[in-house]
């Protein structure tokens, strides 16, 4: 019974120590070592199982899946996001709609790196504001916009960028985790 238990946490503490961090630059998400997916290797699970198993956890993040998720049975399951006050700045919380897409064979799940759409947020008295990753000096539009690196590729709103970080590097291992769980009922 002791091994029944101690195979599955051995098995999740490896997978959490394998999952490769993501870092935001100003081109997008990345891994610490410069790729734009975390690849997760599950020995012995097929393709069809993989993709049903992280299917029920994705599907149950969600108070209305089929709105989020769209899928390629067996292969793909593309999750369209969005994440209320992924960061903040005075009395401006910024939310954002996101991409992560799920890529799925025999043995391993690729995790694509997240695709974030901006981030917007809004005081009733000042305005709309709009961040980018780049400063965006176009004028004439309805948002205030910020960059989280200038036009020169220098960092401006480190705590933005770890914020964002922070999201969505714990919403994967809590996929992962999820993933992980047996389901005793």
């Amino acid at each position: 019974m002791k091994k029944l238990i101690l195979i599955p946490l051995i098995l999740l503490s490896f997978m959490m120590n394998a999952q490769e961090k993501l870092v935001l630059t100003e081109n997008g998400f990345k891994t610490v070592s410069g790729k734009d997916y975390i690849v997760i290797d599950y020995p012995g699970m097929s393709q069809k199982a993989l993709y049903n198993l992280y299917l029920s956890t994705l599907t149950k993040l969600y108070i209305s899946p089929r709105d989020v998720l769209s899928k390629v049975p067996f292969n793909m399951i593309n999750v369209n996001g969005f994440v209320k006050n992924i960061c903040s700045q005075s009395f401006v919380h910024y939310d954002s709609h996101y991409t992560i897409v799920f890529q799925f064979k025999d043995d391993k799940v690729r995790i694509n790196a997240p695709i974030m759409r901006g981030a917007h947020g809004e005081i009733a008295r000042s305005g709309k504001y709009f961040i980018y990753l780049k400063t965006n000096y176009v004028s004439g539009l309805e948002y205030i916009k910020f960059g989280i690196w200038n036009k020169k590729g220098k960092l401006k709103k480190d705590k933005w960028r770890n914020a964002i970080e922070d999201y969505f590097n714990n919403y994967i291992a809590d996929i992962l985790k999820e993933t992980n769980k047996k389901d005793n009922w």
